[in-house]
C-alpha cells in the first residue's frame, strides 16, 4: 500500500480504529460499503476543499452514513489548526440551522479528511457506549468535546 492509494488507506484506517477501540463501528461502515467518499485532486487552493465540504453537508440526506471529502494533504493550504478549528465552526453553523449532522476531521501527512454523519445516529451509538463504560479511559477534553459537546448540539436540535 501507498498512502497515495486512498480507499488502501481508509481501509487501513477502518481497521485501525477498529483495533485501537478509537471507534467501534468504522470497520463495520467500511466494510459494508456504508461510505461516500469524495476524494480531490490536489487543490488549487484552500476554498476547493471546503466548497466540497459544504456541497455534501447541503446534499447529506443521512441515505449513506458517513461522507468522507478526502485531499492530498498540503500543509501550504490548509493546517491542522485551521482543519480543527474550521470542523468546531461548521458543527455550530450546522446546529444552528437544524440540521442532524456532525462533522469530524482527520489530518495527517497524505490526507486531510472530513466526515459527515447524522449527529442523532452517533449521539444515539455513544449513550450505548456509555452505559458500557466505554469512556472510562477516555482523556478528559476529548470526552468533553466529543461525548458531551456533541451531545450538547444534539439537544439544541429542534427536530430530535
Amino acid at each position: 500500500m501507498t498512502n497515495t492509494d486512498l480507499d488502501a488507506y481508509i481501509k487501513d484506517w477502518a481497521n485501525k480504529l477498529h483495533a485501537q477501540q478509537v471507534c467501534p463501528y468504522a470497520k463495520s461502515i467500511y466494510d459494508t460499503n456504508k461510505l461516500k467518499v469524495i476524494k480531490l485532486e490536489p487543490p488549487e487552493d484552500v476554498y476547493e476543499f471546503w466548497r466540497a465540504v459544504a456541497e455534501q453537508a447541503e446534499l447529506f440526506d443521512g441515505t449513506v452514513e458517513v461522507v468522507m471529502v478526502a485531499m492530498p494533504t498540503n500543509k501550504d493550504i490548509i493546517t491542522i489548526d485551521q482543519m480543527i478549528g474550521a470542523t468546531d465552526s461548521l458543527n455550530g453553523l450546522y446546529n444552528y440551522k437544524n440540521k442532524d449532522l456532525w462533522f469530524l476531521d482527520a489530518f495527517d501527512d497524505y490526507w486531510t479528511i472530513m466526515l459527515l454523519q447524522k449527529i442523532t445516529a452517533l449521539d444515539d451509538a455513544s449513550d450505548i457506549f456509555q452505559k458500557k463504560e466505554y469512556y472510562k479511559d477516555y482523556h478528559p477534553y476529548r470526552y468533553k468535546k466529543y461525548v458531551k459537546g456533541r451531545k450538547n448540539l444534539r439537544n439544541r436540535l429542534t427536530k430530535t
